[in-house]
């Protein structure tokens, strides 16, 4: 006797990519403001209280990714931020980092600041805390969202001052201006107002964190919403010897996309010929190649095709599993009009070539019913991984899918100049 009647709903795992998709567009789309305005905000709030009033001077900061617990570079930008707005509500009060030297400090009566920040889509949400001592009494709380670093169709470079010794503060700044000058005339690159570089005080960032200034680039670069940042830097070699070094550093991971040295021999004074060569060998004017692609290159395209990527795979997943779907349904009709021939049969011929065919049916479908499994956990696992897209931008890993045959998973980078990567798998 022939049995089994099956249907197979493909519109589930649609719903739930969708249901997905929706979450995160919707979150999305909050209403925030620039970090630097948000943190001032968050440091009037606490000022409201009764910080002001408190006996001992002292205030320690620090501020850790929400998730990670870690002081990464955007914490550390958070974290100068509030110094500095601190620094305007506070006036005679001692600040510090949590990393300083703490010797003197009376650990028990001072104001600790603990922040924490958490990216969420496009905004990052940042909630700072005060407590008297370490352990102690909550006496103030404060939270605000901002707009997280955006990224545009090329990449904003930020040139910070050149750094050289022996020379005044005046002369400093003019050989930088004829460094950037020199670098926009190129075209090659998207160059940052200068007036914001000096209005985001790079001198007291590294005073602040006591870092070198390549060091600090990144924790600047991101203050100043850049994707790229060049550091220079002029050092004496010898008796009227000198190396010119400047860098090219990516604000996302720090990473150093490209560098040029050179070494001149005169006076001082005579260094801008030289940096003038150097801006130009950074961008490659001259070169058969049009110059460096890691200066000039468009922000946020490889993000866009792995966006692209899920989303295909979303749309050809779907697709796989519709037309699985429409093939079951033909046999299960086939199916059911065999079960009616089977009854009616005359001749045990009739019977036995019903039964056959019912059964290659049914294996076909069960065969069917397995891959409509199998591209349905694609879509949502594809839905997924566009989502943390959406989100976090592919730093970790989103998921993975192990089925018979089949394995799917979306890995983070091993490396900080390497890309997420995508695992697919599948033995037919």
């Amino acid at each position: 006797m022939l049995v089994g009647k099956e249907r197979f709903l493909v519109s589930r795992g649609a719903k739930v990519f969708l249901a997905i998709l929706w979450f995160g567009l919707s979150t999305t789309g909050l209403l925030a403001d620039d970090m630097k305005e948000s943190v001032e905000e968050a440091a009037q709030i606490l000022a409201t209280g009764k910080l002001t009033h408190h006996t001992d001077r002292s205030i320690i900061i620090e501020v850790v990714n929400l998730h990670s617990k870690k002081r990464d570079q955007t914490a550390k930008a958070i974290e100068t931020q509030l110094y500095q707005a601190l620094g305007k509500e506070f006036k005679d009060f001692k600040l510090l980092f949590l990393e300083d030297s703490l010797a003197g400090i009376n650990l028990n009566k001072a104001i600790f600041i603990h922040g924490t920040y958490e990216p969420k889509g496009k905004n990052v949400t940042a909630i700072f805390s005060a407590v008297i001592g370490m352990k102690g009494e909550a006496v103030g709380q404060a939270q605000v969202t901002f707009d997280a670093p955006k990224t545009v169709g090329e990449a904003l470079v930020a040139v910070l001052d050149i750094e050289i010794k022996g020379i005044d503060e005046n002369q400093r700044r003019a050989y930088s201006d004829m460094f950037r000058s020199r670098l926009q005339k190129s075209g090659k690159i998207r160059l940052a107002s200068s007036a914001e570089v000096a209005k985001m005080s790079p001198d007291a960032i590294q005073k602040s964190y006591q870092c070198t200034r390549d060091e600090c680039a990144t924790i600047i670069g991101e203050q100043l919403g850049v994707d790229r940042v060049i550091s220079t830097s002029v050092i004496k070699l010898g008796k009227e010897k000198y190396m010119i070094s400047s860098k090219v550093m990516d604000i996302k991971n720090g990473s150093i996309l490209s560098s040029e040295t050179l070494r001149f021999q005169g006076d001082i004074e005579e260094v801008v010929d030289p940096l003038n060569q150097l801006a130009d060998n950074l961008v490659g004017v001259g070169a058969e190649s049009g110059g460096p692609s890691l200066v000039a290159a468009e922000a946020g395209s490889g993000m866009w095709l792995w966006h692209s990527l899920a989303l295909g795979s979303v749309g050809v997943t779907l697709s796989s599993s519709s037309s699985a779907a429409a093939q079951y349904d033909d046999l299960a009709t086939q199916n059911k009009a065999l079960e009616t021939k089977y009854k009616n049969a005359a001749t045990q011929a009739q019977l036995d070539e019903y039964q056959n065919q019912f059964k290659t049916n049914q294996d076909k479908m069960k065969a069917l019913n397995s891959q409509m499994t199998q591209f349905n956990g694609l879509a949502v696992v594809a839905g997924l991984w566009e989502t943390y897209l959406i989100f976090f931008g592919g730093e970790s890993e989103v998921a993975s899918l192990k089925q018979p045959n089949l394995h799917f998973a979306v890995q983070p980078s091993r490396a900080a100049n390497e890309s997420a990567s995508l695992s697919l798998s599948y033995q037919w």
